[in-house]
């Protein structure tokens, strides 16, 4: 999928068995085609330009109008059929391909925001939860913590705009389960291993298809059974980057800097400091690390509600351990301040993710 920022839309179509091209794009728009023995151009009229192509090979297909020229042309082997689109403002109209592309090309801040929203359709059972329905992944901050042309995503709002924050809970919350199906960190009041070694990472979010170890780029293809990964839409997954993150991965206890190691990622809790912008429970050694999210940064509102009670505010969990424990980690509480739970007592969920 090739961007065209600002520029006329054109799609390149194959004409019968010829070396023809078809290309639709708006009237008065000039279309060139070149390559290394000719170059064709043809002015669109009535919304389409036919070019004859003197001979099959590679080609550079490009469009202007009024001074606007695409900046990211597509090359091709014609005959063959593509499409180039337009880049729209509008966060929630774009395809994840288009973002993903957009986000690569180091654009994406250029036409989205902090905060813009885009509906998923979840579907399918994470841990024992059913879910059929469509939320809004939004917007958390654009090459966060050093990350060079990428934008990272948050989970869930409820609508488009004036959205409710939800974290998915379910039908354990506010209990304590040793199952590994249930939306707490771990089976056992423990936060041995840390975040690499949770339940929560592996079963319930699907962050990495490997259990203890760092994710492969076949999590988002062959995803874990019963997860939050195989329950989002197979174009969003498509589009997902692995993220080096930083957490305590040894256990709680100690603020001791070397338990503070890196994962890699398709789809993490936030840490405390992603979140707060301080810290107050967690390792101390992983704000040396991190970076608060640019969303929360700039006021957003921590709190929570559950996704199948919105006027219930809900705890939801954090990836980090609670440095003065060995049994704990850090969440955040019902009116979005900083506080911990035992690693067997079931919140809410509400990762992150990048494009």
């Amino acid at each position: 999928m090739a961007i065209i920022h600002g520029s006329p839309a054109v799609l390149i179509q194959k004409s019968g068995s010829g070396n023809s091209v078809i290309v639709l794009v708006e009237d008065g728009a000039t279309v060139t085609a070149t390559s290394s023995a000719a170059t064709v151009t043809g002015v669109s009229s009535g919304g389409s330009v036919t070019l004859a192509i003197p001979q099959a090979g590679t080609y550079t297909i490009s469009a202007s109008k009024n001074g606007v020229t695409t900046p990211d042309v597509k090359v091709i082997e014609i005959p063959q059929s593509v499409s180039l689109s337009f880049v729209t403002a509008d966060f929630d109209s774009n395809s994840w391909d288009l973002i993903s592309a957009t986000v690569a090309a180091g654009q994406a801040a250029n036409y989205w925001s902090v905060g813009d929203t885009k509906a998923v359709a979840l579907s399918g059972t994470v841990g024992t939860l059913a879910l059929n329905a469509t939320y809004y992944v939004y917007i958390l901050g654009f090459n966060h913590n050093g990350a060079t042309n990428t934008m990272d995503i948050g989970m869930f709002k409820t609508a488009k705009t004036s959205g409710i924050d939800v974290c998915l809970c379910d039908s354990t919350y506010g209990s304590y389960s040793s199952a590994t199906t249930a939306f707490h960190m771990n089976t056992s009041d423990s936060n041995s291993g840390g975040w690499n070694k949770s339940a929560m990472r592996y079963y319930i979010l699907g962050s990495t298809n490997i259990q203890n170890g760092n994710a492969t780029s076949d999590c988002t293809v062959n995803p874990v059974k019963n997860s939050l990964m195989a329950a989002l839409p197979e174009d969003l997954r498509a589009v997902l980057k692995p993220m080096t993150i930083y957490s305590d991965n040894t256990d709680g206890g100690s603020n001791t800097a070397s338990y503070v190691t890196t994962t890699v990622d398709y789809l993490p809790l936030l840490s405390e400091y992603e979140v707060q912008g301080t810290r107050s429970y967690a390792n101390s050694a992983e704000q040396n690390h991190q970076a608060q999210y640019q969303y929360y940064k700039n006021g957003n509102s921590k709190i929570k509600y559950k996704h199948n009670g919105t006027s219930t505010a809900a705890y939801w969990w954090l990836r980090s351990v609670y440095a003065a424990s060995s049994s704990t980690f850090c969440i955040v509480r019902t009116d979005g301040s900083a506080n911990l739970s035992s690693a067997t007592y079931c919140i809410g969920v509400a990762p992150c993710a990048r494009i």
